[in-house]
């Protein structure tokens, strides 16, 4: 029992340290799209953030499949990619309600200089509580023996 609690709180470390990796790419992308745009309207800000997410999820699915969730799988089910872009969508959705509203809460105290990224980042980081269950219950689940070996106990 006390193995599975280790066990789980390293792989959640993990997929904190591989968050922090493809959220550095996330949030540089972000950065890049909204200096492109050009334009500090919601409108433009949303933009950037489903543009940098789409980044960031194709970053994220890579290293997690790899180095979070030993995918050992040599071609990629099918399945497998549906349900990481479902639970990345929801991530998404929450990220992006998130840090609108962070986004308008540090903007009414005055922090307007870094308000965008701020509220970015903190958004995808309360999200990711959310996302790592969805993708160890629903994605990178681990199959029971008799799903493994095809026979039925």
């Amino acid at each position: 029992m006390v193995k599975g609690i280790f066990g789980e709180y390293t792989k959640y470390l993990k997929y904190l340290m591989v968050g922090a990796a493809s959220g550095i790419i996330t949030v540089a992308a972000r950065e890049v799209f909204q200096y492109f745009l050009n334009n500090s309207s919601v409108f433009s800000y949303v933009i950037s953030v489903a543009l940098a997410y789409i980044i960031g999820i194709c970053v994220s699915y890579i290293l997690n499949s790899h180095l979070t969730f030993n995918n050992k799988i040599k071609s990629t089910n099918f399945r497998l990619v549906v349900n990481f872009f479902v639970v990345s969508g929801i991530g998404f959705l929450s990220t992006t309600i998130l840090s609108l509203l962070i986004r308008y809460l540090l903007s009414r105290i005055a922090i307007i200089s870094f308000a965008d990224t701020a509220s970015f980042v903190i958004g995808t980081l309360i999200t990711s509580i959310l996302t790592y269950s969805l993708n160890s219950l629903f994605v990178f689940k681990k199959k029971k023996v008799e799903e493994v070996d095809g026979c039925e106990n």
